[in-house]
């Protein structure tokens, strides 16, 4: 749930469960974001969108909470094309960033398309890749990076409610072997 305060501010609450393989659903975590957009595209396309996320995440169980921050940057260009990109550096509450923190860039590039299915609108497909990078002192290496790539494809249901779908394939030894996502967004 997200809700905007003004064009620059929005604060955001995530509520996350998991489903793995004879564990049944499982409570995740909760996260309190705040966004603020410092740079906003024009209706022309001139320019760029960017913005900061600053979170704060309460882990479930023996999990450590969390705080990060996100640079988010995004750009259409060449009439229906779009790529966004992610920089995030997190660490548990209590630890010390040149153990503890990790580092992850997220990118995608998607292209509007001509779908008139009745009862949807703004239709995007697109791929993206997700890299987990590791802590500074194992920055890159095998045994702390994790990298997905995938597909992934959104569209409008109504003028309010929003789905978007992604499955990402492990390209790494330590990266998840796949990766589906449905997300169901509703503006108020």
């Amino acid at each position: 749930m997200q809700y905007a305060f003004s064009d620059w501010y929005r604060a955001r609450v995530i509520f996350a469960a998991t489903d793995r393989v004879g564990q049944g659903w499982r409570y995740g975590s909760t996260a309190f974001e705040n966004h603020f957009q410092w740079a906003r595209e024009g209706a022309d396309n001139s320019g760029f969108n960017g913005g900061l996320r600053v979170s704060y995440i309460a882990g479930a169980g023996n999990s450590d909470d969390a705080v990060g921050t996100r640079l988010i940057i995004t750009d259409r260009f060449a009439g229906r094309w779009e790529w966004r990109a992610n920089f995030h550096v997190g660490m548990p509450v209590n630890g010390r960033f040149e153990d503890d923190a990790e580092l992850e860039i997220r990118a995608n590039l998607t292209r509007g398309l001509d779908i008139n299915l009745p009862g949807t609108s703004s239709w995007r497909a697109g791929v993206e890749v997700f890299s987990e990078l590791g802590n500074p002192n194992d920055f890159l290496s095998d045994r702390a990076s994790a990298h997905q790539a995938g597909g992934m494809v959104s569209f409008g249901l109504t003028d309010t409610i929003s789905i978007s779908s992604r499955a990402r394939f492990g390209l790494s030894p330590n990266a998840d072997d796949a990766m589906f996502q449905i997300a169901i967004g509703r503006n108020f």
